[in-house]
Parts: structure tokens; C-alpha cells; sequence
């Protein structure tokens, strides 16, 4: 059976039951010289899905999907230095210096080898972690990733932001701009310049084999032939589209991408019982 869907194709219920439920743990880890935050909610023990965010985001965002995926999975949110609860000295860090923090995290933290689930500018952080740590990243799942090659300048990627508004749930508006607030515009619009300056499609390759793409079916930041290109050049790519969504699936459509990630989560699940994959 279908979930039930508002005006705007999200999912009815979503925010009453997302509010019910919080982050149980929150974690501060000092990584060359910064303290990261990270919230934490689910079984210990069980497999470990580390979640990135996106352009001027914060673990906020994925409470909603992490609600879904607690009772199967520990699901750890990281904030990138910058944004949400981790601070960030000294100018905005471009893509590299962003996918050398979310690596030295996941060494402090030992959670080397984890699923990791990111979205949209979250995607090109952890490709470009795999160029130069692919040891540290296990499966990878890519959410409406960026930035479409046929697109990549201010005039279109903001006119696409803006047209994607029409397939979001209303409350997400106040979400975004208060951690776009936290961010600070020197560093959104730094950040946005180094995303799309970044060649994310000549790296796909250095991800591990059965790398998971979603996409939303409305999601004009991430279009269908952008995602085919992506899979193209990935050892052993797959591609799911999420009907009735747009670029936030993790908000508007936590069940349906908690469903996609089932298969994920059963071969993690293996690999814990065979002594071979982080938990916790």
C-alpha cells in the first residue's frame, strides 16, 4: 500500500511523527583542532548509517528519515564544519577541505567502513572523500546529487531551486533558512561557488562497486539524465527515482527513502554478523 500523500506529494503524518521523536545522543569530536557535532539516535549495535548533509544544512534536516530508519539501523548526522553545531575558525572550507573532515570524523570516531547516506552538495563531499579516502567509506548512497554538468552557473542552479519550492512540504522553509541563518552568507555563497566549480562526474569512479543513487521525480537540481551519466561511470551503479518527490526526499518523503535503503541496510546487517563492519 502507497503512503498517503498532501497537496505537495508528502507524506500525511510525517511531521507529527518526526516531532514525537529526537535525537537521543549528541557527540562532540575533536578533528584537527575542531569540535564536530554529531546526533545520534537507534539501536547501538546495530548497523551504523552516517548521514551528510547538504549545502547550508545541518543535521536537522534528517530527523524525519532518521525517525524511520532508528528502529533497524544507528543512524549518526554529522554537522560539516560550518554549519549547524560545528564551528569553523578562519574562511569557509571548499569541497576538499570539507571531504577531509568528514574522513578525519570517521577515523576519530571509528566508524571507518560505514554506510554513508548523503544528499544533494553532501553528495560531492563524499565523492571527493573517495578520491583521496576511499577507505573510509563504505556503501555510498547519493540522494538527488550535484551539481548537474549542463548547469552550472548561479542564474540556473537558483532558478531550479526556486521552481523545486512547488514540490516541498511548507515546513521545510523555516528549517532551511535558520540554518542557512547558522551558515552565514559569506559561507553559503562560498561554498555554492565551490560546488559548482566541482567536476563531480570525473570522480564517481573512485566510489565502491553498488553505489545506490536516488533521485525524486520532480527533482529539477538533480535530473534524471544527470543521475543516468553518474551511473554510467560508476563501477556498479544503481539508480532509484522516488515518485511524487522532489529534491528533499529525506523531509518530504523520509518512508519511501527508508525503503530504498532497505538493501543497504541488509547487506550492512551481514557484514556486522560477520565481524567485518563498524557498529555504534
Amino acid at each position: 500500500m502507497g503512503s498517503r500523500r498532501d497537496a505537495t506529494g508528502a507524506e500525511v503524518g510525517t511531521r507529527s511523527r518526526s516531532r514525537s521523536r529526537t535525537w537521543t545522543d549528541h557527540e562532540w569530536t575533536e578533528v584537527d583542532g575542531r569540535r564536530v557535532h554529531a546526533a545520534a539516535t537507534g539501536r547501538p549495535g546495530s548497523p551504523t548509517l552516517v548521514l551528510v548533509h547538504g549545502h547550508g544544512e545541518s543535521h536537522r534536516y534528517f530527523r524525519p528519515l532518521a525517525t524511520r530508519l532508528a528502529d533497524r539501523a544507528r543512524v549518526v548526522a554529522l554537522d560539516l564544519p560550518g554549519f549547524g553545531l560545528t564551528a569553523c575558525a578562519g574562511p569557509p572550507l571548499d569541497l576538499r577541505g570539507l571531504s577531509d573532515a568528514l574522513a578525519g570524523w570517521l577515523r576519530a570516531t571509528g566508524r571507518e567502513g560505514s554506510v554513508v547516506v548523503a544528499r544533494s552538495v553532501g553528495c560531492q563531499v563524499v565523492v571527493d572523500t573517495a578520491v583521496h579516502s576511499p577507505e573510509v567509506l563504505g556503501r555510498v548512497v547519493l540522494a538527488g546529487a550535484t551539481v548537474d554538468s549542463r548547469s552550472r552557473a548561479w542564474v540556473p542552479q537558483v532558478a531550479r531551486l526556486v521552481a523545486n519550492g512547488a514540490h516541498e512540504r511548507p515546513d521545510l522553509g523555516p528549517l532551511l533558512a535558520g540554518d542557512w541563518a547558522c551558515c552565514g552568507l559569506r559561507r553559503y555563497v562560498d561554498t555554492f561557488s565551490h560546488m559548482l566549480a566541482d567536476p563531480v562526474e570525473d570522480k564517481v569512479h573512485h566510489l565502491s562497486p553498488l553505489t545506490l543513487l536516488l533521485r525524486g521525480q520532480w527533482d529539477l537540481l538533480s535530473p534524471r539524465a544527470w543521475n543516468r551519466l553518474l551511473v554510467d561511470r560508476l563501477p556498479n551503479g544503481r539508480l532509484t527515482e522516488v515518485p511524487w518527490a522532489g529534491h528533499t526526499l529525506g523531509w518530504t518523503r523520509p518512508r519511501s527513502f527508508a525503503r530504498a535503503l532497505e538493501d543497504v541496510l541488509a547487506a550492512a546487517a551481514d557484514r556486522d554478523r560477520g565481524g567485518t563492519h563498524p557498529s555504534g
